[in-house]
């Protein structure tokens, strides 16, 4: 086990079996482009929450530079207390969104891991990042999709529009904001598609790339992973016996790409 997550687990913290479980995920789909980078290059963790990913990340690579940025804004601000406790074990972590930080240098690689969903505007975040990312630089986006519809934070499906559904799951959203002390966090949702990420990549200096393999990923995950398991067991269910049938094989084509419940997205600059 990691010397951090072992650390962790002395520590306590709340929701802590929830904020593992999502780095442990991030970390192996991240783990393939960190083990590619030089010796000495820069990353950052754009949304890097308590800074669980990103300690785990150095202690693998600590020959790279890590920094870290979260606002703890709306549904998040109960992490500031871990992140000060990384802070002591030697995390780089600004009190920022990235709308008002300034990069002193490009980056080799830019990850956000279930922020991208949380953006004011995801549309200026992609203008913004390609501007951050070195010539041979690569950005990493890990988050749900909302052209499948289902909201997976609060576990309900997607139809009508957000402010109907707000009226719609009212309880839910109070019952699920409550319990894990995250208010806000309903009203920080985008409801970004990934049909429109496409459609907006042409604006951009961008090349997009999406993992074909993310659905079956995030499948496979309930064979490991517990406390997923126990959170989405019903979609879960669900997944497990539409790749039995093939049927999640569909969603590598071209076609029906749009259709991954949750998206893996790799930018890379156009014009290095």
């Amino acid at each position: 086990m990691s010397q951090i997550l072992k650390a962790l687990e002395k520590h306590q913290f709340h929701m802590q079996d929830i904020w593992v479980s999502g780095a442990n995920f991030a970390y192996r789909s991240i783990e393939p482009t960190l083990d590619a980078l030089p010796q000495g290059a820069r990353v950052l963790e754009v949304g890097c929450g308590g800074g669980i990913l990103m300690a785990m990340l150095s202690e693998r690579r600590p020959d790279l530079h890590f920094t870290g940025i979260e606002p703890f804004g709306d549904g998040f601000s109960g992490l500031a207390e871990l992140t000060d406790f990384l802070r002591t074990r030697g995390m780089t972590i600004h009190k920022t969104g990235y709308e008002n930080f300034n990069p002193d240098a490009p980056y080799d690689f830019i990850y956000l891991v279930n922020v991208f969903e949380h953006l004011p505007d995801w549309r200026h975040f992609l203008h913004t990042v390609q501007n951050w990312l070195a010539p041979m630089g690569t950005c990493i986006i890990l988050c749900p999709n909302y052209d499948f519809p289902f909201e997976p934070h609060f576990n309900r499906p997607t139809f009508g529009g957000k402010a109907k559904m707000a009226k719609r799951f009212a309880d839910r959203i109070a019952f699920v904001e409550e319990k894990y002390k995250m208010p806000g966090l309903w009203d920080s949702l985008n409801f970004v598609k990934l049909s429109a990420v496409k459609a907006e990549i042409p604006n951009t200096n961008l090349r997009l790339t999406i993992d074909p393999d993310i659905t079956d990923r995030i499948i496979e995950r309930l064979n490991w992973d517990q406390t997923f398991r126990d959170n989405m067991a019903f979609v879960g269910g669900i997944g497990k016996a539409l790749k039995a049938l093939g049927i999640t094989r569909l969603l590598r084509t071209k076609r029906l790409e749009h259709m991954h419940p949750y998206m893996f997205l790799t930018l890379q600059r156009s014009n290095p």
